[in-house]
Parts: structure tokens; C-alpha cells; sequence
């Protein structure tokens, strides 16, 4: 590029406005957008359920994102302890009585949880008809019995709910911490056997954070941008979180450093091409110009192509070491 000021959208330049959007700053530096916004309702209905089965926890979740007429927002977890329920419940308004048995050391047992809501737009505080779609959802669902939880919030205190979780970790000092996550784009077929490398690998150890889990339809991504995800073909892929915090009076330095090659190995094994799980990193961190190629598999000429149009001299992001700079560059 040369340094203009450029309007791009789906149908004015449209190779640009693709390109920036997963493009991890490699082609432009977005000075400001224009979003669409849609009417938010006053209210949701929000239900949490509870499932001692990975299997079943998945199949219900995948039920839930089959049907977008009647369920707005769904997302999942896993719940590892007692802990998990109490850090994942600060900002859910109702009582939960679930206090499963967790097992001892060496046999673990772990449950899951799906979150899922519903919007609700009556302005005259009926709440019937919302009501009535929460119970057709939960009748099609194989939660635990009497695991089912439900409440209704303002729109704005459920999009607020990561701020009070925010607020807890300042409190216990947990938030000006270093948090060494990993972020993978899983596809169907391989999300039971990454939850398995987890709990032998991660999970395994001391563990604090959350772990989230839960489906997106692959048909949602536009394949022109730049953005990376993994083979779906039965048009299912999952986001697996893990979003640890180190507690430096438990885990200083090398502890840290120890938790990011672990979730390296476990990138590695998750991407790994032939015969592995088929997962791709989403904010990912590569350590070298291969495995950036074999990230971008055969979206890479395409990637290539538009940091050769877009910025020759590969100024933008050079800390990534996707591309190395150019002499032009390193001179300037």
C-alpha cells in the first residue's frame, strides 16, 4: 500500500474489506467501521443444564444452534469442581443446587453445563410466550434430570455478566495477572478427542480458569476473508477455550512458561497435518514461517497474494513472523 485512506466494503473494493478481516493486521490498519445494529429486546430468559455426558452435552448443544428461530445465544463449559460452579454462577441470578460428586485424584469426574437464552421482546411484561419456547427447547434436550435452571435478567445485565465475573477476579487479585490461554477452532468429528488430550494433558495438573465449549455452523464464515477454520464437512465446527489465570503466589515465571509449551504441544498435536484432529488456532501464535504455511493450509497462496498487493514491503505486523521484511523495509 502507499499510505491512502481507503472505503471498502462487500461491494467497493471488496478484496480489501475481505482481506483485513482476519487478516491479523497483516494488510491495513482499520481507522474506523460502520456496524450494523439490530433492535435489542428488554429482557432474556436465561437457562443454564447440567450433563455428566461429553456426548450428550454436544448433541444438545448442536440441537440449540439447529434452531436460531427460537434460541438466541447458546454457549457451554466445563465444570471441573465445586470451584468451576461457584466462578461460573457470580453473575446467574438464581440459586443452582448442583453439588455432584467430582471423584477423587487419579478418577476424576467432570459434568458440563450449556447456557443458552432466549430474547424477549413483549413490552408488557408477559413473559408467556418466552416461557412457552424455553419449554419446548428444554423438552427436546436430555439435560441431567432436575438440572435445569432458569431466570430472567435485563438485556443489559446478561451482556454485563463478564464484567461481574471481571470484578470477582479483581478482588482475588486475579485479574492483573498473566493468563495464558488457548483458542482452537475444533471441527465436529474431533471436538470428544481434544476434550480427551485436555484431561490428560492440562487437566491433568492444578488448573484454574474456565474451559468453554460449544458449536458454531461453519456456514456463518465468509470464505472470501482471511480468516482461518478448520474442514466441517457435516457444517459444524467448535470453539475449545481454555482461559487459565496464574496466580503468581502459586505460579511465577517458569510455571507460566511451562503452561504455554504444554498448550503448544497440545496445538501441535490438535493441528497437526495427517492424521490429527483438524483443529486450527484462532489468535494464533506461530514460531515460524511454516508453521504459519501449514496454519493457513491452502488458503496460504491466497494470504500471500494480498500482503504482495496490500503491503509489499511487509511493514505491518512483523512481530508475528509471518512474513520477514523486506530490505525496502528495513530500511525505511
Amino acid at each position: 500500500g502507499n499510505g491512502e485512506v481507503v472505503t471498502c466494503s462487500r461491494t467497493k473494493s471488496p478484496d480489501l474489506f475481505f482481506a483485513v478481516l482476519g487478516g491479523l493486521g497483516q494488510f491495513g490498519i482499520i481507522t474506523r467501521a460502520r456496524i450494523l445494529l439490530q433492535e435489542a429486546p428488554p429482557k432474556v430468559r436465561w437457562v443454564r443444564a447440567f450433563y455428566d455426558s461429553f456426548e450428550t452435552f454436544t448433541k444438545d448443544q448442536e440441537l440449540l444452534i439447529s434452531m436460531p428461530e427460537q434460541v438466541d445465544y447458546v454457549e457451554g463449559f466445563m465444570v471441573l469442581d465445586e470451584h468451576s460452579i461457584r466462578s461460573s454462577s457470580i453473575a446467574f441470578p438464581a440459586r443452582i443446587d448442583f453439588s455432584p460428586d467430582f471423584g477423587s485424584e487419579g478418577r476424576k469426574k467432570v459434568y458440563y453445563c450449556i447456557e443458552f437464552a432466549v430474547h424477549d421482546f413483549q413490552p408488557d411484561g408477559s413473559s408467556s410466550s418466552v416461557d412457552h419456547v424455553v419449554e419446548l427447547v428444554a423438552g427436546r434436550m436430555s439435560h441431567m434430570r432436575s438440572h435445569m435452571y432458569s431466570v430472567e435478567v435485563s438485556y443489559f445485565d446478561f451482556l454485563n455478566r463478564v464484567r461481574m465475573e471481571e470484578e470477582s477476579l479483581r478482588r482475588q487479585g486475579l485479574w492483573d495477572v498473566p493468563h495464558p490461554w488457548l483458542n482452537m477452532f475444533v471441527p465436529k468429528h474431533g471436538i470428544a478427542q481434544l476434550k480427551d488430550l485436555l484431561m490428560d494433558t492440562v487437566l491433568a495438573g492444578d488448573f484454574q480458569g474456565a474451559i468453554l465449549v460449544y458449536p458454531l455452523l461453519t456456514d456463518k464464515w465468509d470464505g472470501n476473508t482471511s480468516a482461518v477454520i478448520p474442514s466441517a464437512p457435516d457444517g459444524v465446527m467448535y470453539i475449545l477455550s481454555v482461559l487459565r489465570s496464574a496466580d503468581p503466589s502459586r505460579c511465577g515465571r517458569g510455571c507460566v512458561e511451562e503452561i504455554l509449551e504444554q498448550h503448544r504441544r497440545v496445538a501441535d498435536e490438535a493441528c497437526r497435518a495427517g492424521g490429527g484432529i483438524g483443529a486450527k488456532q484462532y489468535l494464533a501464535r506461530q514460531p515460524t514461517q511454516v508453521h504459519w504455511r501449514t496454519h493457513f493450509g491452502p488458503s496460504w497462496d491466497r494470504f500471500l497474494a494480498r500482503k504482495a498487493r496490500y503491503d509489499p514491503v511487509r511493514v505491518l505486523g512483523p512481530g508475528q513472523g509471518i512474513f520477514p521484511w523486506t530490505d525496502s523495509a528495513s530500511s525505511m
